[in-house]
């Protein structure tokens, strides 16, 4: 599905003490409601427990938190670069957000402005997770009104494969939690101005 094209709006973000440039892109109507409605059609909904795989924010309000506030974020970087969103089920979750020019392309979607981007190292079992896609979009979510089905996404920046490898690795944040994630802070990000353009060029 190839949603409506935007530009975004230009957003000061301050990380650190120091404003840098980001990107801020408005889901609603039409491409809101497909958020919500695949959120519900995700292999991550088939996994017991409560652990990282089932989404660390769901509630019993909001069981589908996780996986709709990543869905919005893939939905606000497809308005952004013009690239289909891919919203069909797949056994075993998937392989990238997008494969753009052979670049597997992660959007990392938070659902509040933490200044560091986290992304899954090791599981609660020990097992190493592979670190596989080639480059790390990271967002968050400024505001969200599900009555009003609209969402503000806030595009940070971008991590590449080697940056990210590079990062600190710590125990998740959550309480009890028994994971580990890259931590890449928003500071070592680079601007998403230059991606944006890479990936709008066609492959």
């Amino acid at each position: 599905m190839l949603p409506i094209q935007t530009s975004g709006t230009p957003f000061p973000i301050n990380i650190g003490g120091e404003l840098r440039n980001g990107l801020m892109v408005e889901v609603s109507g039409n491409e809101y409601e497909l958020c919500e409605k695949f959120s519900d059609d995700r292999w991550s909904n088939t996994k017991k427990g409560d652990g990282y795989g089932r989404g660390l924010v769901n509630t019993s309000d909001d069981p589908r938190r996780a996986e709709r506030t990543g869905l919005i974020g893939e939905m606000g970087l497809s308005k952004i670069i013009n690239y289909p969103i891919d919203l069909e089920y797949r056994e075993g979750g998937d392989k990238q957000d997008f494969l753009i020019a052979n670049k597997k392309v992660d959007m990392k979607t938070a659902t509040r402005a933490y200044q560091t981007g986290l992304i899954y190292h090791t599981n609660s079992w020990g097992r190493s997770i592979p670190l596989d896609k080639d480059i790390y979009i990271f967002g968050y979510l400024a505001s969200e009104d599900r009555n009003a089905q609209m969402a503000k996404l806030v595009i940070v920046g971008y991590a590449t494969n080697d940056m990210v490898k590079t990062s600190k690795v710590a125990l998740g944040r959550s309480k009890g939690a028994k994971h580990w994630n890259y931590e890449v802070p928003w500071a070592v990000l680079s601007p998403i101005e230059g991606l944006i353009a890479m990936l709008r060029e066609p492959s």
